[in-house]
């Protein structure tokens, strides 16, 4: 299954929705680490409920390294999610993800 990715460029966010986008677009895609001050709060934790934004995600890529005990198969694999991100004083105070990981298991396997 391949979804076409959406373009929102130009499309004008919110604080905490562009802050949303940072995250994924270049601290979790490029790895840039240096992002985390200005995206996460000082006291983050991983769940919670304040000033909240959802998101629905598709994860996708080569199988090329061992995953959740699966060696690399080379498989074009996928995974749905869905995380919830709670602000605090504008920053990312806390992270929930509900994900489809029986989903990802199957199709690194080659079940799906």
């Amino acid at each position: 299954m391949h979804d076409t990715p959406l373009d929102f460029s130009g499309a004008p966010l919110s604080h905490q929705k562009a802050i949303v986008r940072t995250f994924y677009q270049d601290m979790w895609n490029r790895g840039d680490t240096s992002l985390v001050p200005g995206i996460f709060h000082p006291d983050f934790t991983f769940r919670g409920s304040l000033d909240q934004v959802f998101g629905k995600l598709r994860f996708h890529g080569v199988h090329r390294k061992e995953l959740l005990g699966v060696p690399p198969t080379g498989r074009h694999v996928w995974w749905y999610g869905a995380p919830v991100f709670t602000f605090e004083d504008g920053l990312v105070r806390d992270l929930w993800v509900l994900g489809d990981v029986h989903g990802l298991l199957q199709r690194l396997r080659g079940e799906s």
